[in-house]
């Protein structure tokens, strides 16, 4: 899979995802995406020091709901299909990000620092799951790409 960038398509980067059918969740072909999903995160290029953390489905040129975020504690990519998130709490934190999509360029970005998602996985199980610290960010980033949104409108002055 290729990875869109903002100087390639940034038109296609702003697209608000759809959600995805129960029916196209449960098949072999929207499995396998998922896992080149997986596949082409973690072999994307990043810049010394930096380590992939996300890929949303935009990022490839699909407008779906989807993304894959890794997981701190284990280390392992998880899927979030049809997410919703929700803020908990009034902390927010300031940290300093990346993205795929947009290569060389780094920034500060405000977000809060616990979040609950909710989300379908692979099997179209439904699970509610409370985040916190580089967890909570990964999956704010992700859902912004869900959105049209990308991290460099929310950069700190």
């Amino acid at each position: 899979m290729k990875i869109i960038t903002v100087e390639q398509d940034e038109k296609t980067l702003r697209k608000v995802s759809k959600d995805i059918p129960i029916e196209e969740i449960n098949t072999p072909q929207f499995h396998k995406f998922l896992e080149d999903m997986k596949e082409t995160a973690s072999n994307a290029p990043m810049p010394k020091g930096w380590e992939p953390a996300g890929l949303a489905a935009i990022q490839v040129g699909e407008d779906k709901k989807v993304f894959i975020a890794i997981d701190i504690d284990t280390g392992e990519f998880k899927e979030y299909i049809n997410p919703k998130i929700k803020v908990i709490g009034d902390k927010e934190s300031i940290d300093l990000e990346g993205c795929l999509s947009i290569p060389n360029t780094t920034g500060y970005v405000k977000r809060p620092k616990k979040v609950k998602i909710t989300y379908l996985d692979r099997f179209g199980v439904s699970h509610t799951e409370r985040l916190s610290g580089f967890n909570a960010k990964i999956v704010q980033h992700e859902n912004d790409h869900l959105l049209g949104i990308l991290f460099t409108d929310k950069l700190e002055k």
